[in-house]
């Protein structure tokens, strides 16, 4: 695979855990005002860490970084976190569940 490459599935990866999260706003929105206010905030902290690590991948694929193999592990730990933190996430918040999607 190559360095871009590796990165683009990441995003990939990226961008559906993005619409779970999408899909998960849309659902505590509409859902029980105890969890809403609780449910919210928290995923707008998971959203915000996705935004800031999307933008890191388009930077590094942009500047052609000289580290791949670190950035490569680094990337791949941050990815494994958020989609970690976002299964907790909606294990404490069940109501908020999405259809589940195929991993990539």
């Amino acid at each position: 695979m190559t360095r871009v490459s590796y990165l683009e599935n990441l995003k990939r990866h990226m961008e559906g855990v993005e619409r779970d999260m999408q899909a998960a706003r849309q659902k505590i929105e509409s859902g029980a005002a105890v969890d809403k206010v609780s449910a919210s905030g928290e995923l707008a902290a998971l959203e915000a860490q996705h935004r800031e690590l999307m933008e890191r991948m388009d930077h590094a694929i942009e500047h052609h970084s000289d580290e791949w193999s670190p950035l490569h592990t680094e990337f791949q730990r941050d990815v494994d976190a958020l989609t970690d933190a976002m299964e907790r996430w909606i294990d404490q918040y069940p109501g908020a569940r999405v259809v589940e999607r195929e991993r990539e």
